[in-house]
């Protein structure tokens, strides 16, 4: 007879719960139940798009070097400053550099000594340029140099690009490491008075330098003259239209499906017309948001080159607010979407080498124009008023395109009438049934402690209760109610911490959330690529994942996309709050699960999430009504510590492993580790006949050797779902009382005295 155990009323965990999940609290502190019930799966798919990422031109100078998302981030330029602008336009970094009489661009130097002087002049086509007049040389060479990292990890060969003008025989460009010895070099001679663009390659031999090592690239002469540069490129042979490669590699291998630029802080400034037509005629601005040059080498045809050769959808945001033009987001759009033999802005694109309209469905309607903080700032009513015109102009433009509002900043620890709804009330009063979509950003910034670290993870299942509250509130706005795009999403305060298992599993429980959340959250867009918790870092050239971005792949590239019906009985854990971002949660369970069908049920996606951060939890998961057929692929995550991370030395310190389990039966025991999350790819089909009833449901569990002495558990309770899609759980045999403690007392008596008496048979018959 198995050993039962009976969950009570009070072990229901009603306020996480939704239409295809439903939590209790275990009875047994290191033990935990999923079951999986087959034949009630969701009609309706999740969004592809919740497993998006955000590009913003953001970034700050470290160590007199730009280091950002798009420079040195996603665009493969190697040099700093590489169109030679004043230290103007690099923020407070530079405000040093510019009381020194400023005649060399920024993050450039001089190389050697001599009689020789520097100036920066108008430049070719746009900005400045940087002069070198020589008159006299003590050292065999002088002009000016650049200390700079390259992948040589991954290529050896260089493609240089610059422009020349001048009156000087040679000019001598080189690769050489910090002691003056020459990589490689190229003379450039008899340059004249008329600007000229040179290309050339430069090449390493292997194994003359190292891995993250710093050299110099180096402008130079070796005669008496004078010459002036503009428009210099050091480019990785092997750039994919001046994208890093293995950047577009890991986003290809992670399933972006969505992709948010410019901004951010920076879209509230950004005038798209800067960043189209030639590069090197395109302005430099400095970008206020982040105090760094904005050089516009990455602009609206170069993101949309982006997008398609790592396979997403482009999401662009409007500079919605007052240093922005209704005029200017309408040309934004019939450029990118734009006939172009009809429109004028379709033509310009047409004549800027691109005959095709790029399509584009999503755009974002400002960035956070209620903050005080951001460019263009409005008050509550003056954004409505505005998101209309926007509506009117941008839809006359392509009435097929979704529009995302900026919606209210909501503080989870803050009650609605406090946090957003005072900004998103007047927007949809002002505009009922014209709104899609409420942006969301969710910037919680914990740090690294185990205190704050369950506060994230209690942050992820609190929203849970929120989002069904704020549906609520919603419903008196207008019919259908709008969908959250959570456009900025990251669990950790800074850099440090967003390379660690707790963003990680702040991004798991994200997801699971948002799967959760019945269709409510239809777009997700995590805060950034290359930058703060998006998933990729670069450092010296060196492109590697975080923990997070192994997250992202596990959920975005599993073939589920049709929740199934999963009851999870797990321990639990509270977190404590930290107003006004995160809530006070309790009997958060430390077991998480999500389970989807693909397109024809032939193949089952069941993900198992851990949150403790020492303990390994059993589980017992059970699959109903499905036949297993051939082997289970299981994916697995899991981390050392909440610290854990990768490093550039170190990229491959958590990454996913993956092997095979033979399943036979639809009942596994599982043991997952702390700080871990689970995939498993069950293939199999439905098994015609009686689904257990949801009403009053028997779960049996598998039975055990002797060797496990693991006790079998049968639990009954009642699950009742209303027709307006609220799921409420109600235990029906309450009287019956728990038999734990005598069982584990007259079990093994039992046990004792059968055994005693076939030996006393046995004996007996001898």
């Amino acid at each position: 007879m198995p050993r039962q155990i009976l969950l009570q009323p009070h072990q229901l965990i009603s306020k996480y719960s939704s239409m295809y999940v439903t939590y209790f609290k275990s009875p047994i502190e290191d033990k935990a139940w999923v079951d999986v019930f087959t034949l009630n799966a969701s009609p309706v798919p999740i969004s592809k798009y919740l497993f998006g990422i955000f590009i913003e031109n953001l970034g700050q100078i470290i160590a007199g070097r730009l280091s950002g998302t798009i420079h040195h981030g996603i665009w493969a330029e190697i040099l700093d400053n590489p169109s030679f602008e004043s230290a103007k336009y690099f923020g407070s970094a530079a405000l040093l550099y510019l009381l020194k009489n400023e005649t060399i661009a920024f993050a450039w130097t001089r190389y050697g000594s001599g009689n020789v002087s520097y100036s920066l002049v108008n430049g070719y086509c746009s900005g400045t340029a940087q002069k070198i007049v020589i008159h006299s040389l003590n050292t065999e060479r002088v002009g000016i140099a650049q200390g700079i990292y390259v992948p040589i990890h991954r290529i050896n060969k260089y493609v240089v690009k610059m422009y020349l003008r001048g009156n000087i025989s040679r000019v001598i460009i080189s690769l050489e490491k910090e002691n003056g010895m020459i990589l490689d070099k190229h003379i450039i001679e008899a340059v004249n008075g008329e600007w000229k663009e040179y290309e050339f390659n430069l090449s390493i031999l292997q194994g003359s330098i190292n891995v993250g090592e710093r050299i110099r690239f180096a402008i130079t002469s070796d005669v008496p003259g004078w010459f002036e540069v503009d428009h210099a490129s050091l480019m990785p042979a092997d750039n994919i239209y001046g994208f890093d490669p293995d950047v577009i590699r890991f986003m290809k291998e992670a399933g972006i499906t969505l992709i948010r630029w410019p901004g951010g802080n920076f879209a509230s400034q950004y005038h798209w017309k800067d960043g189209i037509g030639p590069m090197v005629c395109r302005p430099t601005r400095l970008n206020m948001a982040w105090n760094i040059p904005e050089f516009n080498y990455v602009g609206t045809d170069e993101f949309m080159k982006f997008a398609e050769l790592v396979g997403a959808e482009p999401l662009l945001v409007v500079n919605a607010g007052w240093n922005g033009t209704v005029e200017e987001a309408a040309e934004w759009v019939e450029y990118v979407n734009g006939n172009p033999n009809t429109t004028k802005w379709g033509g310009i694109r047409a004549q800027n080498g691109h005959t095709k309209p790029y399509n584009v469905t999503w755009w974002e309607l400002g960035n956070e124009l209620y903050g005080s903080w951001q460019i263009g700032h409005m008050t509550p009513s003056e954004y409505a008023e505005r998101y209309m015109e926007l509506y009117k102009a941008m839809k006359a433009v392509d009435p097929k395109i979704h529009l995302i509002a900026n919606g209210g900043l909501d503080n989870a620890a803050q009650d609605h009438y406090s946090s957003w709804l005072p900004w998103d009330g007047p927007l949809l009063s002002a505009n009922p049934g014209k709104v899609e979509y409420l942006s969301r950003h969710y910037l919680i910034w914990v740090d690294m402690t185990e205190s704050d670290y369950y506060k994230a993870i209690g942050w992820t299942y609190a929203i849970r209760e929120r989002w069904k509250e704020m549906r609520e509130i919603l419903k008196n706005y207008q019919s259908p109610i709008p969908k959250l795009a959570i456009t900025e999403a990251q669990g950790a305060r800074d850099l440090d911490v967003s390379t660690t298992m707790i963003e990680a599993m702040w991004v798991a429980g994200l997801y699971n959330s948002a799967i959760y959340s019945d269709g409510f959250v239809g777009i997700i867009t995590r805060s950034a690529l290359i930058w703060f918790g998006g998933g990729l870092r670069k450092e010296f050239e060196v492109v590697y994942p975080t923990p997070a971005f192994y997250v992202h792949k596990i959920y975005a590239t599993q073939p589920g996309r049709y929740p199934v019906f999963v009851r999870v009985v797990s321990p639990t854990f509270n977190a404590g709050a930290r107003p006004p971002e995160i809530p006070l949660s309790t009997d958060n369970p430390y077991v998480d699960a999500v389970a989807l069908f693909n397109e024809n049920k032939t193949t089952l996606s069941i993900i198992l999430v851990n949150y403790h951060h020492e303990k390994a939890i059993n589980v017992n998961l059970a699959i109903h009504n499905y036949k297993i057929d051939g082997k289970t692929k299981v994916v697995r995550l899991t981390g050392k510590d909440i610290a854990s991370r990768n490093t550039w030395r170190n990229p491959d310190n958590i990454k996913p492993v993956e092997y095979y389990m033979d399943v036979k039966q639809s009942s596994i025991e599982l043991n997952l580790p702390p700080l871990s999350i689970t995939l498993l790819l069950i293939n199999g089909s439905i098994i015609p006949g009686t689904a257990p009833n949801l009403y009053e449901i028997s779960i049996p569990m598998p039975t055990q050797t002797m060797s496990t002495i693991t006790p079998a558990l049968t639990t009954t309770y009642t699950h009742l779902a209303t027709i307006t899609q609220t799921v409420t759980y109600v235990i029906t045999q309450t009287s019956i009382e728990r038999v734990i403690d005598w069982q584990m007392i007259l079990v093994p008596v039992t046990i004792s005295l059968v055994v005693g008496m076939i030996i006393g048979w046995y004996i007996k018959r001898r």
